[in-house]
């Protein structure tokens, strides 16, 4: 007899990346329009406010945050134990 095994992924906060800023503010506003928290950073924001921004998002105020990838070059922070992303 085959043993079946069923797992079930439970995503409770994703990060999408965009490569560029109109797209990230584009797709940011569409999850919104669905009805799903999403907050969104890109380059061309002040540093301050997308600082503001992720850390409201690791403090679980969102669920998805849309961002561009250069705009968490600056960013520094430990995320999901031991990855680091710079």
């Amino acid at each position: 007899m085959k043993k079946k095994y069923c797992f079930q992924l439970q995503i409770n906060q994703s990060i999408i990346f965009c490569n560029s800023t109109q797209r990230v503010e584009l797709l940011a506003k569409k999850i919104t329009d669905l009805g799903y928290s999403c907050y969104y950073i890109h380059a061309k924001m002040a540093q301050a406010h997308r600082n503001r921004v992720f850390h409201d998002f690791r403090a679980g105020l969102c669920r998805n945050l849309v961002c561009s990838g250069k705009s968490l070059q600056t960013v520094s922070v430990t995320f999901f134990g031991k990855h680091r992303l710079v």
